[in-house]
């Protein structure tokens, strides 16, 4: 499930776009699996955004990878709205290709090569994220009161998953929410992949009130992974 997670977590945060690649470290039960990076820059009102996570180490038996890239509008300073994405992921089943457009927040066209057994109705993705514009809006700084407390949708071309994500918490050092990712359509990423599963985000929040993604965490029968924030 934190795989699939991996390709899914947002939360709204108005922020600039960050000033260099972010680095993440993911680790299982204290393992390290892999590592993941955001790089994403906005000028006026366009964005582009990209990922990249791939496995390493002892994780190296799961053999999983994923680069995506995307590129769309900036509403109102903080509102993304993705127009083209484009992935290359690689699993033990498949090597695959991913290419998704957008108009105006309504997928246009999808192709997944190879394609899934199960296809997505398209139509239930109105208003998704991808998964690159999705990382973007959770991994920049942004004020601490625009955290938490809201639900939305994240598409990948071949699922749809939601994310309720409750009310901010005091927490050591910053803030805390629970969240549940809940997958309403499309295949699950790994044959493990449960149609939900509880979550947890923690901020660290600076002096000037700004709030910064540190960690997040998933419980799994293997153990608590950790998704955490090394630059």
């Amino acid at each position: 499930m934190w795989l699939g997670l991996l390709t899914a977590l947002s939360v709204a945060a108005a922020a600039p776009a960050l000033a260099a690649p972010t680095h993440y470290t993911v680790t299982l039960a204290g393992v390290r699996l892999g590592t993941l990076v955001l790089d994403a820059t906005t000028a006026g009102d366009a964005y582009r955004a990209s990922i990249e996570f791939e496995t390493n180490g002892l994780a190296g038996l799961l053999d999983y990878g994923l680069e995506g890239s995307a590129a769309g509008r900036v509403l109102d300073g903080h509102i993304l709205v993705p127009a083209l994405f484009t992935a290359r992921s690689h699993s033990p089943r498949a090597l695959r290709h991913t290419r998704i457009g957008w108009t105006d927040g309504v997928p246009s066209f999808v192709v997944v090569d190879p394609p899934r057994e199960e296809a997505v109705d398209t139509d239930a993705a109105t208003g998704a994220l991808d998964p690159a514009s999705a990382l973007f809006r959770i991994g920049r700084p942004g004020p601490a009161g625009d955290v938490c407390g809201e639900s939305l949708e994240v598409f990948d071309g071949s699922r749809i998953v939601r994310l309720d994500l409750g009310p901010p918490a005091k927490s050591a050092g910053g803030i805390a929410c629970d969240g549940l990712y809940t997958r309403i359509g499309g295949e699950p990423l790994t044959p493990l992949d449960p149609p939900e599963c509880p979550f947890r985000l923690l901020y660290r929040v600076a002096p000037d009130g700004t709030a910064v993604l540190e960690r997040i965490g998933i419980p799994t029968r293997f153990g608590q992974a950790l998704i955490g924030r090394a630059t």
